[in-house]
């Protein structure tokens, strides 16, 4: 017997069984945790998970539902369909249960996300998809390579990961133990203030887009809610007394995930990201972690990424994203109705099109 349940994260009891779920599953993805999924949700949208239930066998999927009736051309027919989104980061619906059974689950699961897509009146569904493939349930539509990410493969002691970077962070790290910096890890969360200073600063520095300029009770609110469950912690650089480079982790069982952070302009010199980065590596070698995700640059082979794999010259793993449409006719005509609209012509490169 099958069962799928619908949890939204904008009522009390929703939210409280969406986390219940979170915490019973094997994995614990911090993307797909129901503060994680209300913060970084786009605009006007509706968090929400999906578990599937076949004998023993669990399907856990979280997106956010988008009202396409919102879109000033949205024909007045298709007013009440939505599409999907899939969370900030990575994302994609996981598995858990037995190997000998999965085949079968996973397609009773695609087949009932489907019937249930159609129900809600689901036009597209886009996808950043896990960089651990191995734990995703694979679905339809479209895998896209955008870009290649950097994972760190940790589990190296300090000298075989100084000789497995490359030369300017090994001379980085030195400088910046030389200027007298040390790096701490803040697993309580308790300079968040801190962190938050050097942050803002960071974003203000380099005119970043208002979806990261994060408000204080934003924040607060997503590490209040992260770093008692063991998913988050803050690390930092300081020098003297002060912080002077800070990145906010995001944690899973063997998997940390470098997610925001920032360093003081006046003391990028000293090189604090590159000790930060380092340490961070040290620490999560020895609390058991395996991977370390930095992400990848803003374009293929920017200098961005090319920074991050500095760190580990090996590990670039493929970012893939899932495009599928849904209503391949309702689809049609809202791309028609975009193209139609006022303003710049879509890009090509986005989807849905008709939200490009």
């Amino acid at each position: 017997m099958s069962t799928m349940s619908w949890l939204d994260a904008g009522s009390a009891s929703g939210a409280s069984a969406w986390l219940a779920i979170w915490r019973s599953f094997g994995v614990r993805r911090p993307h797909d945790h129901p503060t994680f999924a209300r913060l970084f949700a786009p605009a006007g949208g509706r968090p929400v998970a999906v578990l599937y239930e076949s004998d023993g066998d669990r399907v856990f999927y979280t997106f956010t539902m988008q009202a396409i009736g919102a879109l000033a051309f949205c024909p007045p027919e298709l007013s009440g369909m939505t599409d999907i989104v899939g969370p900030y980061g990575y994302g994609g619906p996981v598995f858990e249960g037995h190997e000998r059974t999965r085949p079968e689950t996973e397609a009773g699961f695609r087949r009932a996300f489907g019937e249930e897509c159609a129900r809600h009146g689901v036009v597209s569904e886009f996808v950043r998809e896990d960089l651990f493939a191995e734990r995703l349930v694979p679905e339809g539509g479209e895998r896209h390579h955008a870009l290649d990410n950097v994972v760190v493969r940790l589990g190296l002691g300090e000298d075989e990961s100084l000789r497995r970077y490359r030369h300017k962070v090994r001379k980085n790290v030195r400088r910046a133990r030389a200027e007298g910096l040390r790096a701490v890890i803040d697993e309580r969360g308790e300079r968040v203030a801190e962190f938050f200073a050097v942050y803002s600063s960071t974003m203000e520095r380099r005119n970043a887009p208002e979806f990261f300029r994060l408000e204080r009770s934003r924040m607060d609110a997503l590490i209040g809610a992260l770093v008692p469950e063991r998913a988050a912690a803050l690390a930092h650089v300081i020098d003297g007394g002060a912080v002077i480079s800070s990145e906010l982790l995001l944690l899973e069982e063997g998997i940390a995930y470098s997610f925001l952070g920032g360093t003081i302009a006046s003391a990028m010199s000293k090189r604090p990201n590159d000790l930060l980065k380092h340490e961070i590596g040290l620490w999560a070698t020895s609390k058991g972690y395996k991977h370390y995700v930095l992400g990848g640059g803003l374009r293929p082979d920017d200098g961005i990424f090319h920074y991050k794999e500095s760190f580990d010259p090996g590990g670039r793993a493929p970012f893939l994203v899932r495009r599928i449409v849904r209503d391949a006719r309702a689809y049609g005509i809202l791309v028609a109705a975009r193209k139609a609209a006022p303003g710049d012509a879509p890009r090509e490169d986005f989807f849905p099109a008709y939200r490009a």
